[in-house]
């Protein structure tokens, strides 16, 4: 089954001749990542209003985000959403948490009204090089030779559950790719994933339109 990729903001990485809107977008996704925004402030668009972003107060897009991307958590047919945060990439195994990856989908399941919860299922095997930083390849195998799960009780947990990834920003899609292949073996459904932003290199017409993106079925190896 193809994975659809529903991102919140284009998150432009190169270029010239940005527009406000651009930075505004690139600003809120990295406070998204905990990096601090390069101007005194952005004005994120969220649900249909303005709401000012600034160093001061950078954690406040992680709750921004679950407000967004509400909606993308519909009433399933059977059952509840499973909220599954891909794993920072020095969250290995042994690390309490996913990282902020983990507050997004907290975040999106308090938003979300009880059709979806939080499943803290995967992680690293050890602390993996940063594919946005060009230091490992944007091959899903190699991530997904890196991936396991929490625990023996997150993998049965994800049996027969319907599972929605959770991302800070989609790039090459491969770790999204990678550990829906892997929930997918343990005998989950997953067909969707939502991201902060979508890195893009080009100028978009609006950085606020939520991008859809189908990524390839990936089996390992």
């Amino acid at each position: 089954m193809a994975l659809t990729v529903i991102s919140l903001a284009a998150y432009r990485t190169r270029g010239s001749g940005w527009t406000q809107d651009e930075y505004d977008a690139a600003a809120f996704v990295h406070a998204l990542k905990g990096e601090d925004i390069k101007n005194r402030y952005a004005d994120i668009k969220v649900a249909g209003r303005r709401v000012r972003l600034t160093n001061a107060n950078r954690d406040s897009a992680l709750e921004w985000f679950g407000e967004m991307a509400a909606d993308l958590v519909p009433p399933a047919k059977r059952g509840i959403w499973q909220l599954v945060p891909i794993p920072g990439h020095l969250c290995a195994v042994g690390a309490d948490a996913p990282g902020r990856t983990g507050v997004l989908a907290t975040a999106l399941a308090t938003q979300s009204e009880g059709r979806g919860v939080v499943l803290d299922a995967l992680r690293w095997v050890e602390v993996v090089p940063s594919a946005r930083r060009g230091e490992a390849p944007r091959d899903p195998d190699y991530w997904y030779d890196r991936l396991t799960f929490t625990s023996t009780q997150a993998r049965r947990a994800v049996k027969n559950a319907r599972c929605v990834l959770v991302d800070d920003v989609l790039t090459s899609g491969s770790h999204l790719q990678a550990a829906a292949a892997m929930l997918s073996e343990a005998g989950a459904t997953v067909s969707r994933a939502i991201c902060g932003g979508r890195a893009v290199q080009d100028a978009v017409d609006d950085s606020w339109e939520r991008i859809t993106v189908s990524l390839d079925d990936f089996t390992p190896g």
